[in-house]
């Protein structure tokens, strides 16, 4: 996060996502902001919803939301299928949701017991190690609703470090900052973007 490699395989779809006028912006499993912050700084007239149920990562969420002065924050803890209901009822015509809850996304994410997801773009984490066939059975969910792009994690190279964090090849080995930017994952994780077909 802080050299700027988290999640590297999203920056193209982050930059396309910034540049669209959602009405609202659901970040659930938020953890402690970096991801909700960062719509914050970029969409300040978007009203944002961040869901984590860990107290401890919200209330570092809270700091950096006020650190950063994101006013359009809205944080809350779990979020479940009633909650999502109730909020995306309240988020306008095209509200985007960023889900990553370990697994939890099968549970939630349901169209029939949450028809607004219909309207809804979502950027979803696939946890293949606690859900099995989690991607397959969330690109079923959705295949007659939203057309879809697999967005594949890789392996990091020395190569993904920015110019502006040399530096660090000078305190540590290519592979130590190589292991540093593969996140302490077992494996890349992959992603799907679902954009509404209507």
């Amino acid at each position: 996060m802080l050299i700027g490699t988290w999640e590297l395989e999203l920056f193209p779809v982050l930059n396309e996502i910034l540049k669209k006028k959602f009405s609202s912006i659901f970040v659930i499993g938020a953890a402690e902001g970096y991801y909700a912050v960062g719509f914050s700084r970029n969409l300040p007239d978007t009203k944002i919803f961040a869901f984590e149920k860990q107290c401890d990562y919200r209330e570092k969420l809270e700091r950096l939301k006020t650190s950063n002065g994101s006013q359009n924050i809205h944080v809350e803890g779990n979020c479940d299928l009633k909650i999502l209901k109730n909020r995306l009822q309240l988020g306008g015509d095209n509200p985007f949701l960023f889900c990553d809850i370990e697994g939890g996304e099968i549970e939630l994410l349901n169209l029939k017991l949450i028809p607004d997801l219909v309207k809804t773009e979502l950027l979803v984490e696939v946890h293949e190690m606690y859900v099995e066939n989690c991607q397959q059975r969330l690109l079923d969910e959705f295949k007659k609703t939203h057309n879809y792009t697999i967005i594949y994690g890789k392996e990091r190279r020395f190569e993904d470090l920015p110019i502006s964090c040399g530096i660090l090849s000078y305190f540590a080995s290519k592979e130590r900052v190589t292991n540093l930017m593969n996140e302490g994952r077992p494996y890349p994780m992959n992603w799907i973007r679902l954009q509404p077909l209507n």
